[in-house]
């Protein structure tokens, strides 16, 4: 019969946790209370460990009374041991399988899920937790009250269970009283945190978001170190004694977390024992462990104490300010650096901030692998696919370089390209409650005012140009516009400046792009080139040009003299020739013969020999031969 009432318990535990599962799923789809969500899939995983303890039992009993059966009609035989006879008992057989093969592989399904929820409920976490809505704070009280219904319920039926599960013959039922008594804590914790946020729902809604956020994450830490439990009773299973069954301790799905609340004066006596066994001597019954389990609660309450204690002592440090909470609802006056007191926590809590720190982020590509020890970016030094920023020309002329044709379909389309920028904004807290409160996360928000007074800077500009542009100047305008912006939404920060890191094309495009300003290059190093000859040679052409016209106006004048003295020697010869013709043609014929006889060598004969032969050389005797150096040939020679 007390079998029975374990299978029934435990069927019981099992469909109430199943119940109370579904209703904390419904309860956090209302309430969009991610807490809920995590209790709903604990339930869940309870609800599970409960059904399986049911079958553990139903098995054990069945197992029993195969064996009180067998026992009688095999007594005052010896034709089997008991050994034997029990491997031939089907339900012992069953038993053994259970707890060898089935009882491991729920326990490893209980940890993986146990270890899923966890992730999940962290990652939840991680996302934009909103909690209720102001609309839903009123609502809050159906909530708190389910959930303090919901951890009385489990309380009184763990409760009734741990009773049961002192029976040495109902050890099955610790792991679902313990499961259940764990519930009923996390539940009324719950429905605290809910009731507190009901209550301050007109002062401060900060205060319920925070309370479901570390709920939340407490339980997920609450679930992986019951997957550690799971998995060390996994482990050492394998180490248990042969032979050994559930049926001699506890079950294997049995978590020393929840088994605490059955028997919490397990927890010390498993730890004297444990001392007792590494230690080699007993103690447990020493004068010094004795006075420890005496004091243990005394010495927890005192520095329970000491903590709540140092908790109502705020110090704020120097370029600091705080914000002093009660239950979430700020205090009207920001805490200066000093000494301060306060409620103990955690009816008050302090959150102090930087307001005197230089605060920057970075918005486009981020960091830099520069060659030299980070002292030069090169433009191949950025990720494969950074964040980039569209420029375009507000002017749709189109180039009017000669040469360059220029289709219908260009015309009227302005420039655009493509630029990967790193934009360093510099910033300071100005006002610290607007800074906190006003925005979810004034830093996020503020750098998406940055790239949005980048994209816009950058789409009213020509890429080319940018890249031409100093970087200060460029930095100043996006300073004043971003200050302007913050300053409009009411960020609380004051932005000291925007600095322009990097301004370059994409990195897939930088080899073209390369060669396109190796080209530009070129044409600007053959234009000058150009106007270098241009001033070498126009002064040249100049000065040759006025030599020329010199040289023209020189031989101009002396035609013109010649010609004038020509002139008059032509009209003095005519009067010559007029007054005496004989006498002018004789004397100008003399004249020309004697001109042109002058260059002629000429011979002299005096002889009046008439048939005399001479033989005359008439070449032209350029240098005295030998015959001819005599001292009057010489004389001659040298006077000549």
């Amino acid at each position: 019969m007390r079998q029975l009432a374990t299978e029934r318990v435990a069927g019981l535990l099992a469909g109430l946790h199943a119940l109370a599962g579904a209703l904390l799923y419904a309860a956090a789809r209302h309430w969009d209370a991610t807490a809920c969500l995590g209790l709903a899939g604990i339930s869940g995983v309870f609800a599970g460990i409960a059904l399986l303890a049911l079958l553990h039992a139903r098995t054990q009993r069945l197992a029993r009374e195969e064996a009180k059966s067998g026992a009688g009609d095999a007594r005052g035989t010896e034709l089997f041991d008991s050994a034997e006879r029990l491997a031939l008992l089907e339900k012992s057989r069953a038993l053994q399988r259970f707890e060898r093969f089935f009882n491991p592989a729920a326990v490893l399904l209980a940890t993986l899920a146990e270890v899923a929820l966890a992730w999940g409920l962290w990652t939840a976490t991680g996302q934009n937790v909103t909690g209720p809505t102001t609309d839903s704070a009123a609502a809050l009280l159906p909530l708190a009250v389910f959930l303090l219904v919901l951890a009385a319920v489990f309380f009184l039926v763990g409760r009734f269970a741990a009773g049961l599960s002192r029976d040495d013959t109902e050890r099955l039922l610790c792991a679902p009283a313990g499961n259940s008594l764990a519930t009923a804590l996390l539940a009324f914790t719950a429905g605290g945190v809910v009731l507190a946020g009901y209550l301050l729902r007109d002062a401060e809604l900060r205060f319920q978001v925070r309370a479901d956020l570390a709920l939340t994450r407490t339980l997920a830490v609450l679930l992986v170190i019951s997957a550690l439990d799971r998995l060390l009773s996994l482990l050492l299973r394998l180490y248990r004694p042969h032979g050994r069954t559930d049926e001699d301790g506890e079950a294997l799905y049995a978590s020393r977390l929840s088994g605490g609340l059955v028997q919490p004066g397990s927890v010390i006596h498993s730890m004297s024992t444990l001392l007792d066994y590494q230690f080699g001597v007993r103690i447990s019954e020493s004068w010094f462990w004795r006075f420890v389990h005496r004091a243990l609660l005394p010495l927890v309450a005192l520095q329970l104490a000491v903590l709540l204690g140092l908790s109502c002592l705020a110090f704020v440090n120097p370029g600091e300010e705080a914000l002093l909470e009660t239950f979430g609802a700020p205090a009207t006056q920001n805490l200066q650096p000093g000494l301060h007191f306060k409620m103990p926590w955690p009816v008050q809590a302090l959150q102090r901030v930087r307001t005197h720190r230089l605060r920057q982020f970075v918005v486009g590509v981020q960091g830099t692998t520069g060659t030299g020890a980070g002292l030069t970016d090169l433009w191949t030094d950025v990720p494969e696919h950074p964040e980039l920023f569209l420029a375009a020309s507000t002017d749709t002329t189109p180039p009017q370089d000669a040469g360059v044709v220029v289709s219908d379909k260009v015309r009227g389309v302005p420039s655009t390209n493509l630029l990967a920028t790193s934009l360093l904004v510099q910033y300071r807290i100005s006002d610290v409650r607007k800074f906190v409160y006003d925005q979810a996360s004034a830093e996020e928000l503020l750098r998406k005012q940055t790239r949005r007074c980048a994209l816009a800077y950058f789409a009213s500009h020509d890429g080319l140009d940018l890249l031409r542009q100093d970087r200060e100047a460029i930095g100043a305008t996006l300073t004043a516009q971003l200050r302007e912006a913050a300053d409009g939404l009411g960020l609380g920060v004051d932005v000291v400046s925007v600095g322009l890191l990097r301004l370059q094309p994409p990195p897939q495009v930088v080899p073209a792009f390369r060669k396109v300003i190796e080209e530009l290059q070129n044409r600007e190093s053959r234009v000058l080139e150009a106007q270098r000859d241009a001033g070498r040679m126009l002064p040249e052409s100049e000065a040759r040009a006025a030599e020329l016209v010199a040289t023209a106006q020189s031989a101009r004048v002396r035609r013109t003299a010649m010609a004038g003295a020509v002139a008059d020697v032509f009209r003095t010869q005519r009067e010559s020739y007029h007054r005496s013709r004989n006498l002018y043609t004789h004397f100008l014929y003399f004249t020309r013969l004697e001109k042109g006889l002058a260059p002629v060598r000429k011979v002299v004969v005096a002889t009046e020999n008439r048939n005399q032969v001479l033989i005359l050389d008439f070449k032209k005797e350029l240098v005295p031969e030998l015959l001819d150096l005599s001292a009057p040939v010489l004389e001659e020679k040298r006077g000549q």
